[in-house]
């Protein structure tokens, strides 16, 4: 299969039940590859399909830096309107849009993460919403650690002790997971995990697959490369394949000379 890279560039911003969003696939991908316009049912039998989606956190929508006493630059979305950015109008569009697509993996950024029932202090943990829990898919979410340095970061800088980071779901009736993940770090902006195709599932012949949710360095190119790269190792040395799927937000066009599109 190789190396194929779904990325995801733009806010996903629902304007009038419209997702403001462009998605591009590298301009390596492999020949077999199908991109599909929005809002169009994206399983089938026969193919792997991938979704990317970042839902722009309420947690990052016009907060009032702690620093700066005022809301910055990148957060403040002047394009957008109140209306458009409301979480209660969002949330049941986006969850109603990942559900229609029936895709088999889902990559997810900017996920807003809950505290665990009962956890504080020194116990704290958080967990991924519950209405992110889609039925039919497993998932993958950063390690405690990350999720804690990330709440405390926030909680700082933002007045909000809640992190943001990655998730990854697939589909159980056709994909399984491969080995363990214990080993491998799930960070806020890098999850994954090694599937293969489930028998019976519509995939028996897709072998062992590496999949990556990302959300890029936004300023360094260096830094991406850096990550990408990472991807890459993990995928040979963790999980024992070349193949691999990197999907999420790239922060940068995927336009030939960019390290995503190398």
């Amino acid at each position: 299969m190789g190396i194929v890279t779904v990325g995801l560039i733009a806010v996903g911003i629902i304007r009038k039940y419209q997702l403001s969003l462009r998605v591009r696939m590298a301009s390596t991908q492999p020949p077999h590859a199908i991109v599909q316009p929005r809002g169009a049912k994206l399983s089938t039998v026969q193919h792997l399909t991938v979704m990317t989606y970042n839902l722009l956190a309420p947690l990052y929508v016009r907060p009032i830096d702690a620093r700066t006493g005022a809301v910055q630059g990148f957060a403040a979305f002047e394009w957008a309107s109140a209306e458009d950015l409301a979480w209660e109008a969002r949330r049941p569009r986006i969850v109603a849009e990942l559900r229609a697509s029936e895709a088999d993996v889902i990559c997810l950024q900017e996920v807003q993460f809950e505290p665990a029932p009962a956890a504080s202090g020194r116990d704290e943990e958080f967990v991924l919403p519950e209405w992110l829990r889609l039925e039919g898919y497993a998932c993958v979410v950063p390690h405690r650690r990350p999720l804690c340095e990330m709440a405390a970061r926030n909680a700082r800088v933002l007045r909000v002790r809640a992190p943001v980071g990655n998730a990854l779901l697939y589909r159980t009736d056709r994909l399984e997971r491969v080995g363990g993940d214990v080993k491998v770090e799930q960070s806020t902006t890098r999850v994954s995990t090694c599937v293969r195709g489930r028998a019976g599932g519509g995939l028996d012949s897709l072998g062992k697959l590496a999949l990556f949710a990302l959300h890029l360095d936004a300023t360094s190119e260096e830094k991406r490369v850096k990550a990408l790269v990472r991807c890459l190792e993990l995928s040979r040395e963790s999980y024992g394949t070349r193949s691999a799927v990197l999907g999420g937000d790239l922060n940068c066009e995927l336009f030939r000379g960019q390290c995503v599109a190398a």
